[in-house]
Formats: C-alpha cells, structure tokens, sequence
C-alpha cells in the first residue's frame, strides 16, 4: 500500500482535500453552535450524557437542523484528514526506506483507523443529537472514548510525521555537509 499512495501527485491531491475540508468545517462548525464551533468539538469529549445534552440544547432547534444537514461534511473531513496522513506517513517511510519495517506501516494504517473512529463517533452522535433523552448514557461515554482514542491517534500520526520531516532535514543537511566537505 505504501508504494500505491506515497507518491506525490497523490499527496498533492491529499493536501488539497484535507485544505478543503478543515476550511469548510471553520465555516460548517459555527453554523451548528451559533458561536465560534468549539462546542461541536467540545461534544466529542464531553463524557457524560448530561454535558451532552447542555451542549447541544444551547445549539437550539436550527443548530440541531444544521447538524443533520451539514454532518457529511465531517464525515468527508475525516476521510481527507485520514488519507492526508497515510499519503504523508507513506512518502516519508518510502523516502527513508522504512517500508520494510511493521511499525512504520503500522503508522500508515494507524492513520486511517483514526478517520474510521471519527466516522463510528459521528454515527453515535446523530441519534444522540436526535433523541437525547432516549440516548443510553453508557452509549454516550462510549461514544467519548472513541473519540479520545481517535484524537490520540490523530496527535501520534501527526507527531510521527513531524519526526520523520525533522529526519528528513538532517539526512539533507548530513549530505550537504559530507558533499561540501568532499569537494573541500
């Protein structure tokens, strides 16, 4: 798999998508709310069902609508971000030949177990949305958990690659000054 997506042409694609789709979700997010989107996100974390339940009455009837209306969105955003990583994580394994190792492709698959884990939270979310009082409170911590699991994965993908551009830049650097030096 890392062959078939780390390729450049596809990280263009990629980069542009998630581009895209985070802007549409600045826009999509105060939409929900009324305010400035946070609380959509606050949502995800919320762990008891009774902060659910203040969170999104304080959205009111046009903000559930909106909800309804725009959650493909979220769903298109998960997927853009989810693949955005794989066709990182991908370029920068094959650039440091690590594409033979478990854990580098592990990374990769990591990657898109996060945009799945977003696609199940936003699933448990539009019934709870929907129908608040009939929602199970048990499935709404589960539905939290999920969602921190997921921003787990999104910060470990997103801090391997920061270590895998900052190896890049030394490997660079490492052979700038080895062919500076030969040619000294």
């Amino acid at each position: 798999m890392l062959e078939r997506i780390g390729k450049k042409k596809i990280f263009i694609i990629a980069t542009v998508a998630v581009v895209l789709m985070f802007a549409i979700m600045l826009f999509v997010n105060p939409l929900i709310d009324g305010q400035d989107g946070s609380s959509v996100l606050e949502l995800q974390l919320s762990f008891e069902k009774e902060r659910g339940v203040e969170i999104i009455n304080s959205w009111g009837p046009f903000g559930h609508s909106r909800f309804n209306k725009f959650i493909v969105f979220d769903y298109l955003y998960a997927a853009a971000y989810a693949f955005f990583f794989a066709v990182t994580l991908s370029l920068l394994i094959l650039k440091h030949d690590l594409g033979g190792k478990a854990f580098y492709r592990g990374l990769v698959y990591l990657s898109l177990m996060g945009g799945g884990l977003d696609w199940i939270e936003n699933t448990m979310e539009i019934p709870f949305v929907n129908n608040p009082p009939g929602y199970p409170g048990i499935l709404f911590f589960l539905h939290s958990i999920v969602a921190a699991v997921k921003w787990a994965i999104v910060g470990f993908a997103a801090l391997a690659i920061f270590l895998l551009m900052i190896k890049t830049i030394k490997v660079r650097k490492f052979r700038a000054a080895r062919t500076s030096h030969k040619g000294s």
